[in-house]
């Protein structure tokens, strides 16, 4: 079972979006970084979902189905599923971020993905459209009630919702928690430190919102990193580049940041344990 921190994954979420609503939080800021250097799940979280599902539909196969991948972000998810055959539609708030990931899905020659920006609570899709909604280290930014609302119109009768953290874990990897220093040395009241990745509260968010809880499963996946890679992994962190640091301040914790790895994580690539933690429900009809 996960033991989660409460205060900074839940209760402390809430004066980040407010800080969201006020623009001191811009997504697209670093929206290159987030393409090239922030990992979406590994292929074992697909393989995992779809085994899932296929005990629910008898076989589910990503070919041809209708998947809404919401707060897409660069759109690393919504790639992953176009890739595997899926018809995709991915959104987003951020301006920015939608047209990085119209750039890569382009780069990529992917034709079974468009991007559009828009949010959760009001996504502007036709009713019973998707066989199934990926939210993936972005449901904590939405208001669950209206998103829930929003997810059974537009999800097909007994249509899938999955709910998706994928972070870094300090309490496993002595450069994370090193960063995460760092992080709190330049940006003191940054809510969102020390985290583990799990997020139980979903459970019970889905379920208000009338969806029905099918399983929760949590594990942990070693992604390796060069220092460029976390590197551009960090700016991208909502304490440091997406957050209230001025451009100044990112490059001097930049450059903070590469002097620590040289110095003290010299060899590369260096794997950083990155927890999976998944809620899946469905639309059932009453």
């Amino acid at each position: 079972a996960c033991h989660i921190m409460e205060r900074t994954l839940t209760g402390a979420i809430e004066s980040i979006k407010e800080n969201i609503r006020t623009k001191e939080y811009d997504f697209g800021r670093y929206a290159e970084d987030y393409a090239i250097f922030r990992p979406g799940p590994p292929p074992s979280f697909y393989s995992r979902i779809q085994r899932l599902l296929s005990d629910q539909v008898g076989e589910w196969n990503w070919e041809e189905k209708n998947v809404l991948d919401m707060g897409t972000g660069p759109g690393l998810v919504a790639l992953d599923l176009a890739r595997l055959g899926s018809n995709v539609v991915g959104i987003d708030i951020s301006e920015g971020q939608i047209a990085q990931a119209k750039k890569t899905a382009q780069e990529r020659h992917l034709s079974n993905v468009r991007f559009e920006v828009g949010t959760a609570e009001d996504t502007k899709q036709p009713p019973s459209t998707f066989d199934l909604i990926i939210v993936c280290t972005a449901w904590h930014w939405f208001k669950p009630d209206e998103a829930c609302r929003e997810f059974r119109r537009i999800l097909k009768p007994d249509g899938f919702v999955v709910i998706v953290q994928y972070t870094y874990l300090e309490s496993r990897s002595s450069l994370a928690k090193d960063t995460i220093s760092l992080v709190l040395k330049y940006n003191p009241g940054w809510p969102l430190a020390n985290i583990n990745g799990c997020d139980p509260v979903v459970i019970d968010q889905l379920v208000a919102g009338n969806l029905f809880f099918l399983e929760q499963f949590c594990y942990d996946h070693p992604e390796e990193f060069s220092h460029e890679k976390w590197l551009g992994r960090i700016r991208t962190c909502n304490g440091v580049g997406s957050g209230s640091l001025t451009s100044q301040q990112v490059q001097a914790f930049n450059q903070e940041l590469s002097q620590l790895m040289q110095d003290k994580y010299p060899t590369q690539p260096i794997p950083i344990y990155h927890r999976i933690f998944a809620v899946v429900a469905q639309n059932k009809l009453e």
